[in-house]
Order: C-alpha cells, then structure tokens, then sequence
C-alpha cells in the first residue's frame, strides 16, 4: 500500500515517523536569515491573484486563489528563494511571517480592486521566546 501513494504523500508520511529533531538555534538561525521586509506588486487575472516579491536582492512571482492562499504562497515563496532546509520549511512557514497590513489585506480581498502593491514586515513576535 505504501508504495501505490505518490512521492510527496509518501515523504509526508515518512517525515512523520521519522521527524527529525529541531533545534533552536538553526531554526532562529534561518528565521534570521529571511530579509526584514520585502515588496509585493500584485494584480488579478480571470480570478487568480498574481504577483512579483522583492525580497532583499531576489524578485520572483507567486499566484493564489484568494488574499489567505496568496499570502501563503508568498511565505512559501520567501522561504524556498532562501533555500530554508526541508526539516525547517514546516515550522518557519506556520510562523506566516510576513503578513500585510490590514489596510492592504483589505485591497487583496476585495474583488473590484485589480492591482495594488503594499510591504511585508517581519513579525518581531516569532522571536519572543517562552
């Protein structure tokens, strides 16, 4: 049965077993390692959300079905531009690190609005530690 589930069901489910240990420091290491703040220009297209990230000296494109997918796609994609480590992608992308303010959250979840651009700031909350 393992065998007949495709290649990412199978690694979810081995990272499950086998979860590797995390350990603070790296993950504040890679955490610091995402820039402070990055550029989003964005604009719709038959109802998908497109966009261009600037990030420190890297631009690359990402897309989402609505402002909660787009946002996700947009850590996700800060994250593998900066070739965060499999064992850290988890934890680092449930942080949402970057979030828009609400002013411009607002603009991405209104449908009349076609394009707009806005910052993303880091989260200093991530780094409080318990």
């Amino acid at each position: 049965m393992f065998t007949k589930l495709s290649f990412r069901k199978r690694s979810v489910l081995l990272r499950r077993i086998f979860k590797p240990e995390i350990y603070p420091e790296v993950f504040f290491a890679y955490l610091h390692k995402l820039p402070n703040d990055i550029r989003v220009s964005w604009f719709r297209d038959e109802g998908m959300i497109i966009g261009t990230v600037s990030a420190g000296a890297k631009e690359f494109m990402t897309q989402g079905e609505n402002a909660d997918d787009f946002i996700h796609m947009v850590n996700q994609s800060v994250i593998t531009a900066f070739n965060i480590p499999d064992d850290y992608i988890d934890i680092i992308a449930k942080t949402r690190i970057y979030n828009p303010p609400p002013e411009d959250r607002g603009l991405l979840e209104n449908k009349k609005v076609l394009k707009s651009s806005f910052g993303f700031n880091k989260i200093d909350r991530v780094f409080k530690v318990a």
